[in-house]
């Protein structure tokens, strides 16, 4: 096979290598902070037609920052939709656990939380929503938890990227409220 290399515009070309059957884009473009890099990728396809049609969609996907999520439905990307995927999973297992996290996300997270999109949830969000509806140490990891599971499934999901995912912040507790061991009845029992 011989070399190819055909530009479809200012820093956009396809091009074949000498060994290989499949299409290459170059694109020159440039960073966050205005520093230029090629990116090179191959286009998985030997159709000199097919592969033009790929780099043109690269190159206005990267001009206009388009992200995945553009393009999911906007329900998927809701939180109440991951949320109620992630209560089929709590409901269907037996863990005593299980009932906690979907306890949390029935009363708490998809009455609050619900109309928002995945990545509309940051770190700051999560300290406000966890600190309000937390006030032992347990229920702040089981929050946290709830949190980690919804957004493990949204990342599964292909809603956001696993590097959008916020990191859940830590949280103290001032003071916890302490429950009796024995209910009145209980103590009753033994008078």
């Amino acid at each position: 096979m011989e070399y190819e290399y055909h530009r479809l515009n200012e820093g956009l070309a396809i091009y074949k290598q000498k060994r290989s059957k499949n299409y290459y884009i170059r694109l020159r473009v440039k960073d966050d902070d205005g520093r230029p890099f090629e990116f090179k990728k191959s286009l998985k396809t030997d159709n000199k037609d097919e592969a033009v049609k790929i780099a043109w969609g690269h190159y206005y996907a990267h001009k206009n920052k388009l992200t995945p999520e553009a393009f999911t439905l906007p329900q998927k990307s809701s939180i109440k939709f991951i949320a109620d995927e992630l209560l089929k999973v709590f409901n269907s297992d037996t863990k005593k656990i299980n009932k906690d996290y979907a306890r949390v996300l029935e009363n708490e997270v998809i009455p609050e939380l619900g109309k928002f999109k995945v990545k509309e949830l940051e770190r700051g969000k999560l300290k406000v929503f966890i600190s309000q509806h937390a006030n032992s140490t347990t229920q702040v990891q089981i929050r946290k938890t709830v949190f980690k599971h919804l957004f493990d499934l949204a990342v599964d999901l292909k809603v956001i990227k696993e590097y959008e995912v916020p990191s859940i912040p830590t949280i103290k507790v001032d003071s916890s409220d302490e429950r009796p061991m024995f209910t009145a009845e209980h103590l009753e029992l033994f008078n």
